[in-house]
């Protein structure tokens, strides 16, 4: 049995599969965390941390399923990773209004370029996983 390692692009986007789930069964194990700031905006969005654990880790399981059994650049493949994009562009949202804002969702106040540094993870995700898409479906 021959094991290859998945593409780059595979692992970027299973890796914010993983994150979603995990973000997933937080909410579903603790009512502090719609209080982070990448969560916040997809909390607020249904107002409870029950649904928004469902979404995300629907979300996860789509985008897994989708790369396990759509084929490359085609539009099936395109059309189960979008949504998890979404929760994503949500995440980086709370993120710059946290960076705008100068506070964190939980009301902590830092400087500005704090909250960015301190965000500029899950900026770079998002970018990272737009262009993990755009690489995927023209491989």
């Amino acid at each position: 049995m021959k094991f290859s390692i998945p593409h780059p692009n595979v692992i970027l986007l299973l890796s914010i599969s993983a994150m979603h789930l995990i973000w997933g069964i937080g909410l579903v194990i603790s009512d502090t965390l719609p209080l982070v700031t990448g969560l916040n905006h997809i909390f607020l969005l249904t107002n409870d941390a029950g649904i928004s654990a469902l979404l995300l880790m629907a979300v996860a399981v789509v985008a897994i399923f989708g790369l396990a059994v759509t084929p490359q650049r085609s539009m099936y493949r395109l059309v189960v990773l979008v949504p998890q994009q979404i929760f994503l562009v949500l995440s980086m949202t709370s993120v710059m209004q946290a960076v705008v804002s100068g506070m964190y969702p939980d009301g902590v106040v830092r400087p500005h370029m704090f909250i960015l540094m301190d965000q500029t993870p899950m900026i770079l995700l998002v970018i990272g996983y737009t262009l993990g898409i755009i690489n995927d479906s023209r491989r």
